[in-house]
């Protein structure tokens, strides 16, 4: 068999000699906890009857600790075929599954928190400006049209909750700290969204329906 022609390879390419024979009692090696004694392949080679044994013998942890195998060469590849479960319906709104309920209205109504904080200032800041372009002779900055309204500081913080970007920037030192750490809360949401989801994807096609030699025999 291939064992055989294997060790016939081995001898060839290292050059040495051997001599085989079959174990008497055809087994590849069984611990008798009674007697002490291994039997088989592995007893002879443990006492000293054989140097080496030459099979499709399985590795356990009892073997290993009395004798010394090479790295596996030969895969059985034994498995169990059982009933494929009916195809799961599709859920539409399996994409908020990831998060609970709480925590997603936590996440909208820290968004909504944090537009009208921002619109606050950025209100503030342009009624200070202005006070100070009317008291102050000299004409008002080209950007100041450009200045983030209340309503539109409102939008920014949900469409930053999708990562497409400013469309304004803050002008007040406080608007500015709270967009910076929304956008450290939004990346840690985001980042722990996308590993939940994978994880939900993947659980979802693993089944399950075999936990115990009961449910194995059930398939029968």
């Amino acid at each position: 068999g291939f064992c055989m022609d294997l060790f016939s390879w081995l001898s060839a390419e290292l050059g040495f000699k051997y001599e085989y024979y079959e174990v008497e009692d055809g087994q590849y090696g069984i611990y008798n906890s009674e007697t002490g004694k291994w039997s088989g392949l592995v007893g002879d080679v443990v006492d000293g009857k054989a140097d080496i044994s030459v099979a499709i013998m399985s590795i356990t942890s009892p073997r290993q600790a009395v004798a010394d195998f090479t790295l596996p060469f030969y895969d059985n590849g034994i498995t169990l075929a059982m009933q494929k479960a009916s195809s799961r319906t599709s859920n539409t709104w399996g994409f908020v599954s990831p998060f609970e309920g709480e925590l997603w209205a936590t996440i909208l109504l820290t968004a909504l928190a944090v537009g009208l904080f921002q619109g606050l200032a950025n209100l503030t800041s342009v009624c200070l400006a202005h006070n100070r372009d009317e008291e102050s002779e000299e004409p008002a900055k080209e950007d100041d049209d450009k200045e983030t309204g209340f309503w539109e500081a409102v939008w920014q913080s949900f469409v930053a909750l999708v990562q497409l970007g400013p469309e304004f920037l803050p002008r007040s030192l406080s608007g500015r700290v709270s967009a910076f750490f929304w956008g450290i809360g939004i990346l840690v949401a985001i980042s722990t969204y996308t590993a939940n989801l994978a994880a939900f994807l993947t659980v979802r096609n693993v089944d399950n329906s075999i936990s115990s030699p009961e449910d194995l025999l059930s398939q029968v």
